[in-house]
């Protein structure tokens, strides 16, 4: 049985700039509502957890845009003019804010600098937290008039995050296995944050591997007895499934939270929802008890 220390909130990365073109969340002024309500502004944001996590804070203070579309991934999909508009009207005035590459050269950057190697920070809860900080202070800023409403609708959304993280860390506290297999590279983070080894078979970046490095990926998910090769997709890909059956191993879903679809916001699928679902996977795929 594998026991792992929880590493404490001070030991996770707080949020710095990061080059992450695609993970970014921008405030926006001169949205169309914003004649009716001057307090009024937009966010438009690049992916998922940062569009849930500003609707969250803003409540009904702010419209919030997301720049990806339901069911794409935010590094596949590209800009439309309207999108473009919607990111370079931003007004950025704090200082931990920067003029970044990217969406046309304009973005509020809330993500870690960590996100510099793997941009799929918020799959841990404690940096959703820090996200969750960034654009607090950003709304702040923005509508001075709400930030007592800004306050408490990121302390109760925190509250949930945290619980959120004990739970992840008490599920995955004593487990019989350790490592993972991953289609792709998105839950090095959440790995991290809880003690397991993720196994990617496609970097980042997507690229396939290298016969040699497939080997050695199934050659080191066999030492340490892995039985679940996880992928995002509906449809399996030949390299999970050959891996899978490589490994007699069973296929089942993780998700990195890039983004969600039509279909699960209509069921009422939320950041938390599907991280409840991605810790019965993991705790089911380690053997945790």
């Amino acid at each position: 049985m594998l026991t792992r220390p929880h590493p404490s909130p001070a030991m996770v990365r707080r949020v710095a700039l990061a080059s992450a073109a695609w993970a970014v969340a921008v405030i926006s002024c001169g949205s169309a509502s914003s004649t009716a309500d001057p307090q009024r502004f937009t966010v438009a944001a690049a992916a998922y957890p940062l569009a849930e996590a500003a609707g969250r804070i803003a409540g009904t203070s702010a419209d919030v845009v997301s720049l990806t579309p339901p069911g794409q991934e935010p590094h596949e999909y590209e800009l439309t003019a309207k999108d473009v508009r919607a990111a370079t009207s931003a007004d950025l005035r704090h200082d931990f804010l920067e003029i970044a590459g990217g969406i046309d050269s304009t973005a509020l950057n809330v993500m870690p600098a960590t996100t510099r190697d793997d941009p799929h920070v918020w799959v841990a809860p404690l940096h959703m937290i820090d996200i969750v900080d960034a654009v607090e202070a950003a709304m702040n800023s923005q509508a001075p008039a709400s930030i007592a409403s800004f306050t408490a609708n990121a302390t109760a959304y925190r509250r949930e995050l945290t619980q959120l993280d004990l739970d992840f860390a008490n599920a995955l506290q004593e487990c019989a296995r350790d490592t993972v297999i991953t289609e792709h590279a998105a839950f090095g983070h959440l790995a991290a944050a809880y003690g397991f080894n993720e196994l990617p078979l496609r970097s980042v970046e997507d690229a396939e591997p290298s016969a040699k490095d497939l080997e050695a990926a199934i050659s080191t998910a066999r030492r340490a007895g892995t039985t679940t090769v996880f992928t995002f997709h509906a449809e399996h890909s030949a390299l999970v499934t050959s891996v899978a059956s490589e490994l007699d191993a069973e296929i089942a879903r993780l998700d990195p939270i890039e983004t969600i679809t039509s279909e699960a916001l209509s069921q009422g699928a939320t950041y938390l929802t599907l991280q409840r679902a991605n810790l019965a996977a993991l705790s089911a795929a380690l053997g945790c008890s």
